[in-house]
């Protein structure tokens, strides 16, 4: 009866040492691809050093556009500004662009309308009409980061 009582107790140890086994290759695992993330985002940011991204020499400058009427010459511009350089960045969040102007207020288009028809001077070459002043409208966010220039 004892030797059983031995061999039972036994039994339990050795599950419970088989447990502990499984739970110290598990942490030197979770271990191992830590240190294999933390290696990599070291290299990371020697690489990022390496080519002049340190954090504080950066400014950020915010764009939001918001449904603003532009022609298709200024949208090259802005879509031109919205590359990426040695020296600048631009982390876009949204970009939408719709051809034409938006229709913000029926009164406007009859007070334009009207005056076209009272002076006879409105042309589509003249600036206040609603379509030469736009050819598409942009809603732009994002942020600029631009990197300070060593004095």
């Amino acid at each position: 009866m004892t030797a059983y009582t031995e061999y039972s107790v036994n039994v339990k140890k050795l599950a419970l040492l088989r447990g502990q086994e499984r739970f110290v290759k598990n942490k030197i695992k979770e271990f191992e691809q830590k240190k294999i993330i933390l290696e990599s985002v070291n290299n990371f940011i020697h690489t990022a050093e390496q080519s002049g991204l340190t954090q504080n020499q950066w400014d950020p400058f915010f764009v939001n556009l918001k449904d603003e009427p532009i022609s298709f010459l200024k949208l090259q511009t802005v879509l031109a500004q919205t590359s990426n350089s040695h020296h600048y960045y631009f982390k876009p969040d949204s970009l939408i662009i719709r051809r034409g102007a938006l229709k913000n207020d029926d009164a406007k288009e009859d007070q334009i309308g009207d005056a076209a028809q009272i002076s006879g001077t409105v042309t589509p070459s003249n600036p206040e009409t609603p379509q030469a002043l736009s050819d598409v409208t942009i809603s732009l966010n994002g942020v600029f980061l631009v990197k300070r220039r060593v004095p």
